[in-house]
């Protein structure tokens, strides 16, 4: 690692990248949908999925041949209502079906609702009768026996986009027809999958996903194809007669590969599919629809040895007994293509990161090997055994390079996350889960009701002599600190007092954990009275207890008593040190940086100096987290001589920079960008990342989510360094963070109109509904935002099932919902709802900054409450009307 070097690029690259950046090639290959330009054959579909576990017995994965027919949606494209009347199964059979074009004009003119139309109706009327008349033509073309391309072309740019305007109505039988023609395009393709007057296999599938014509065993052939074509290829120019026909080897080659990639995508799309895909959506993610991995059924087919269902739960819209052993084989060989350069290339790669690696992960999990593949392949393709068997080691050492780096789950190796996970932890796990969130909730009902069940589950452990609270001594410790931090001290102490009972005993951390939540409730008193029991109870100090005090004062606003705690730690210590028997914790930078901490965000600045010019005389050296607390304040101000005599100091010192730095570095960097243009923007981003790279660092979520933060701030020019970003990401095998999720949701939620459509395909593409792995933040703003942009119905039922998941939705969200309900004069809707509200926080008609909020006002004047808030000095109480 070389310090002073990537410091100074650190440095170089705030101070208004002065240094000459060379352009790179960050674009992903993006590409329209129907209705688009036909020349972009490798159009990319995104959808969502859902997980789902089932069974399976022989080999890489069993199961039957037969395949379900998938049902088809409801709706189509974009509507002001949905779709009443269902519409029939197109055909099975190669012949087409006659149809009656008066029949057609008939749906349309003898519709109801007809008279007295406005200048608006008039024109759907017309739009209405133009698609008519299209959905005659296209069955002119296969009656006259037009060549199949012109038709599926008219179809694709034509016919297909009129059906997704808004507020149409389509015919009927405009489906039988599509199906007849996609029907006989896929036996085309089927037969002779090359044909280049046939469109790529992912258009064709990608159309009849959309129209609810798709089915397995259409897609395993056709990808089949394509594998074998890249699997049998020759890759050497010597194996072409000429230069120009190595060329035209090369591009067809990359065609294939893409079209590839594409079809694996549409595979991944839900059922059904619920209208067409956005351009805003498509830039800024990628087209694979996977859903999260489940850890405990992964685990289970890890078990087994069984690739097949573990492969199969990216893809859970479709039945394992549809997919079988086949979709094991192509997804390893596509893998294997991949990863070989000669068959492949960097945009084919970069579109299917995240297919790659999540492959990747569940053939280690699995533990497919090599005799299992081979008669795998031998019962399914076996033309494509020989290359890649001949591949396997290539591919051995690829899998374990990216199980090496990351994991399925998102998570770096060695997360947290991951060793919360071990065995024995889940109710610890669930403990802390629900605390967290009720203090963030303020909701102390709720930590009382789940005290009781863990005090209830003691008593009764102890009764069956099975009791196990030794193993997780640190929910008391989570107890304590909550309830301090909800200033209910008395609860606290009825814990502490429950610690004998168990065979346990306070420890410092536990006196820490008191501490904490004093600072947390910014309890000065509580702080004095827990430190001064603290020293009488003559247990020894050490060092995080002194930073926990300090930080502690700081956050009660009192600089001067942190500071002369200070000093009294320096004192204590020096003591120690003269009179070798007695204990001291030592003095270090930690609790310095404590201090430090609290005089920056208090704004005293010449203390600041005076602590640092302290510290030295201590004999104590700063550390990174000293250098990042001072460089936010200079770098967010613009104060580069100060910040360029930093980045000098930790050069001096051989302090390097770590993950915090490039956090503070990323928010001065990021802030400017909007006076740069969208190619300048991707170089920027890829600058920073070279700058952590040499520096021997990788980014963290945190670093990602604070970089999209900021560029969606500058609008819809930060598009490419946005989806730059996000390619970055998925090379390292990471996942969105809830918070990269909420910033996507707010920067769509505050165009002018609201993006709801791309919302909605968020949302949708990981089912962000499923309250495991998103926080309170990303929902209270997903239903503002419904609300706010007035859809109230979307808004209102994610409410309730936030609501009956035993989630507590934040006041101000309701208050825009109630707004928006009373707007739209759903009164019976606004009451169950305030009703709702009324029962969670019914315990809490004590204290609280909450009672003051205008949502009990605009309740209680719409008749749902006869009790409002009222604040009298300083303290909200509840009252009676008069």
């Amino acid at each position: 690692m070389r310090a002073a070097q990537s410091v100074c690029l650190i440095c170089r690259h705030r101070l208004a990248t002065k240094a000459a950046v060379q352009p790179r090639q960050w674009r992903a290959q993006l590409s329209s949908w129907p209705g688009a330009s036909s020349a972009a054959g490798d159009g990319s579909v995104k959808a969502a999925s859902t997980v789902q576990t089932v069974q399976n017995t022989t080999g890489l994965n069993s199961g039957d041949s037969g395949y379900a027919r998938p049902e088809r949606p409801a709706e189509v494209g974009r509507r002001t209502k949905p779709r009443t009347t269902p519409r029939p199964r197109g055909s099975n059979s190669k012949k087409t079906a006659n149809v009656d074009v008066a029949d057609l004009f008939r749906q349309i003119v003898d519709r109801p609702g007809t008279e007295n139309n406005s200048p608006e109706t008039e024109h759907a009327n017309y739009i209405n009768i133009k698609l008519v008349q299209d959905v005659g033509k296209l069955q002119d073309m296969l009656d006259a026996k037009a060549p199949i391309s012109d038709a599926f072309k008219f179809l694709q740019t034509t016919l297909y986009p009129a059906t997704q305007q808004e507020g149409i109505i389509v015919p009927k039988v405009f489906y039988t027809v599509a199906s007849n023609l996609l029907h006989e395009v896929i036996h085309m393709k089927k037969e002779d999958s090359l044909n280049p007057d046939l469109p790529p296999t992912a258009e064709i599938l990608g159309i009849c996903a959309h129209l609810g014509e798709f089915r397995a065993s259409d897609w395993l052939p056709l990808a089949g194809e394509l594998v074998k074509y890249l699997c049998k290829m020759k890759t050497s120019a010597d194996d072409y007669p000429s230069i120009e026909a190595f060329e035209d080897h090369l591009g067809t080659k990359n065609k294939i590969i893409s079209d590839l990639v594409e079809t694996w995508k549409v595979l991944s799309l839900p059922r059904p599919r619920p209208g067409k895909i956005r351009a805003d959506a498509s830039e800024i993610l990628d087209g694979f629809w996977f859903p999260r991995l489940d850890k405990f059924a992964i685990t289970k087919h890890a078990r087994s040895n069984n690739f097949s269902l573990a492969l199969s739960s990216l893809f859970p819209q479709h039945s394992p007994n549809q997919l079988g052993d086949k979709l094991s084989v192509l997804a390893i060989a596509t893998l294997t293509l991949l990863i070989d350069g000669a068959r492949s290339n960097t945009s084919s790669r970069r579109g299917a990161l995240r297919f790659m690696t999540k492959v990747a992960h569940l053939i280690k999990a699995t533990g497919v090997n090599e005799k299992a593949l081979r008669k795998a392949i031998k019962i399914t393709y076996p033309s494509i055994e020989g290359y890649v068997m001949g591949q396997w080691p290539k591919l051995e050492e690829y899998i374990d390079e990216v199980n090496r780096s990351s994991n399925p789950f998102g998570e770096r190796q060695g997360s947290s996350t991951t060793s919360r996970a071990a065995k024995g932890s889940h109710d610890a796990r669930y403990f802390e889960k629900k605390l967290s969130q009720a203090y963030v909730t303020r909701n102390w009902s709720e930590v009382d009701r789940l005290w009781q069940e863990f005090s209830g589950a003691l008593v009764q452990s102890t009764a069956d002599k099975t009791s196990t609270p030794n193993q997780s001594p640190h929910i008391f410790n989570s107890f304590i600190n909550t309830y301090m931090a909800l200033n209910k001290p008395d609860k606290a102490i009825e814990v502490w007092n429950t610690l004998p009972k168990c065979g346990l005993k306070p420890t410092l951390k536990t006196w820490n954990v008191m501490l904490d939540g004093c600072k947390k409730a910014q309890n000065l008193k509580g702080l004095t009275t827990v430190w001064q029991r603290l020293i009488s109870s003559g247990a020894k100090l050490d060092m995080p207890i002194w930073v926990t005090r300090i930080a502690g004062l700081m956050e009660c606003n009192d600089p001067a008593a942190a500071v002369m705690a200070l000093e009294e730690m320096a004192l204590l210590w020096r003591e120690a040190q003269q009179k070798k028997n007695v204990h001291a914790a030592p003095l270090t930078i930690e609790p310095i940086n404590a201090a430090l901490s609290g005089l920056i965000r208090l704004n005293h600045h010449s203390a600041v100096q005076r602590l640092l010019a302290w510290a030295k005389e201590q004999g104590i050296n700063p550390n990174i987290y000293t250098f990042n607390l001072l460089l936010r304040p200079l770098i967010i101000e613009g104060r580069d001589k100060e910040v360029e005599a930093i980045f000098k100091h930790m050069e001096a010192l051989g302090i390097n920079a770590d993950p915090a730095t490039f956090t503070v570095i990323l928010e001065g960097t990021l802030n400017k960008l909007e006076a740069w243009d969208p190619q300048r923007q991707v170089e920027i981003v890829a600058t920073i990342f070279d700058d952590m790279k040499e520096a021997g660092l990788e980014a963290n979520h945190q670093n990602y989510g604070k970089m999209i933060h900021l560029l969606l701030r500058s609008g819809d020019r930060a598009q490419a360094s946005v989806k730059a970003v996000l390619d970055h990401m998925w090379q390292q095998g990471l996942e969105l963070s809830p918070h990269i999720y909420t910033s996507l949701v707010e920067h769509y939620f505050s165009r002018n109109p609201p993006d709801l459509e791309t919302v909605n395909e968020l949302i949708q593409r990981r089912r962000l509904l499923d309250y495991d792995d998103m926080d309170r933040i990303f929902y209270d703003r997903v239903i503002k935002g419904y609300a706010a942009a007035g859809d109230h119905e979307t808004a209102f039922n994610i409410y309730r099932r936030l609501s009956s998941a035993g989630f507590l939705v934040n006041l101000d969200a309701q208050y825009e919902l109630l707004h928006a309900l009373l707007l739209a004069d759903r009164r019976n809707d606004a009451r169950d709802m305030v009703e709702d509200t009324v029962n969670r926080y019914a315990e809490h008609r004590g204290e609280g900054s909450w009672l003051g909020h205008r949502y009990w006002h605009t309740a209680e004047r719409n008749g749902f409450i006869d009790w409002i808030p009222d604040v009298r000095g300083g303290k909200a109480v509840m009252r009676d009307p008069q």
